[in-house]
């Protein structure tokens, strides 16, 4: 039976627009600095790499007056993690799942005329409690967390370059740690060359002015559909005070 994971890609709207989070053809870590060094922190490593989906998006353009135009954007990506961040689907059974399941929805605010704004979001780590069905429905949340930075849209609106970057930090209580994160959107275009079977292709993210094809996979009703690839770094231990993020909400975990 092929995945509900899989039918939900391809079950999606087309989306053009770059969006959000979590979500790294950067593959880089802000550098923590000095001052948080000289405070004792935990020299950052890497937590976890993720490929993810967007597979709907909410997007919506608000004037204000004078003011430039706002783009709002309302986003959930699904896809796989890999890396530290997997040990916590764990049981006293079985050996981590990785790559594990990881889905994320978050909020981006761009002025247009600056092309570069805020994000914050949600995410959550699954694990698959039965994995030779590979069906969404019994997929169990081990662990969640949020996200706040900046997205930067720019290398789209004004460059004519089909990707946007974004930087900012993540926490999660539950799996106790927090970080930094880096991350590129890759939104895919028809493809130049005329090699791809898809017809459509990404930006390569390690080669200038390669493209990658995209894979059927990556396809939604026949439409190309935006990926994400970003970097979790771990930079230290969560305290007990601590907050996901500043709602007072009890759900985030």
């Amino acid at each position: 039976m092929r995945s509900m994971r899989t039918k939900m890609l391809e079950g999606g709207r087309n989306r053009w627009a770059v969006v959000t989070l979590v979500a790294a053809g950067l593959w880089l870590a802000p550098a923590v600095s000095q001052a948080e060094n000289r405070r004792g922190g935990d020299k950052p490593t890497e937590f976890a790499k993720l490929k993810l989906y967007e597979v709907q998006e909410g997007t919506d353009l608000r004037a204000r007056g004078n003011a430039p135009v706002l783009r709002l954007a309302n986003a959930t990506l699904v896809g796989t993690a890999t890396g530290d961040i997997c040990a916590a689907t764990a049981t006293p059974n079985t050996p981590p799942q990785d790559p594990c399941a990881f889905d994320t929805t978050a909020i981006s605010r761009v002025p247009l005329d600056r092309g570069k704004g805020d994000l914050d979001g949600d995410f959550q780590l699954f694990v698959d409690s039965m994995p030779d069905q590979q069906l969404l429905s019994d997929l169990v949340v081990v662990a969640k967390g949020g996200v706040e930075g900046t997205i930067d849209l720019t290398p789209l609106l004004f460059e004519g370059r089909p990707i946007a970057t974004m930087e900012g930090k993540w926490k999660s209580r539950k799996l106790g740690v927090k970080g930094t994160f880096t991350g590129t959107f890759f939104v895919p275009f028809p493809d130049p060359t005329g090699t791809c079977s898809t017809e459509f292709a990404y930006a390569h993210p390690s080669v200038a002015n390669a493209i990658l094809c995209l894979e059927p996979n990556e396809m939604s009703l026949g439409n190309p559909v935006t990926k994400v690839l970003a970097t979790f770094m771990k930079t230290g231990k969560m305290s007990q005070q601590e907050k996901d993020d500043d709602s007072e909400s009890t759900d985030r975990e």
